[in-house]
């Protein structure tokens, strides 16, 4: 089975940093969905097909460590509060 698939961007008019995407099938459908965005007024310069594949991505995440600095400037505290410092969770790793 192919696991190609059509990526069509039709980018904003005045500002092309910006675009629309619709992800297709099939070349009938892409060669469809392009001929429809023509008829309704898009300028063809502002619309790009792209053949892609699915590519799989692996997220990793690091401890976040944040030192509350008020701490050392008080100097009527011992040094000790809960929430001094904070240790975000970390994500499960597949």
């Amino acid at each position: 089975m192919d696991d190609t698939t059509f990526v069509v961007l039709v980018a904003d008019e005045g500002d092309p940093e910006h675009a629309r995407t619709r992800v297709l099938r099939s070349v009938e459908e892409t060669a469809g969905h392009v001929q429809a965005q023509v008829e309704a007024g898009i300028e063809q310069s502002r619309i790009r097909v792209f053949a892609s594949t699915e590519m799989a991505i692996k997220l990793t995440f690091r401890p976040v460590v944040t030192i509350d600095h008020e701490i050392a400037e008080d100097p009527d505290s011992d040094g000790q509060r809960d929430g001094a410092l904070s240790f975000p969770s970390m994500a499960k790793r597949a």
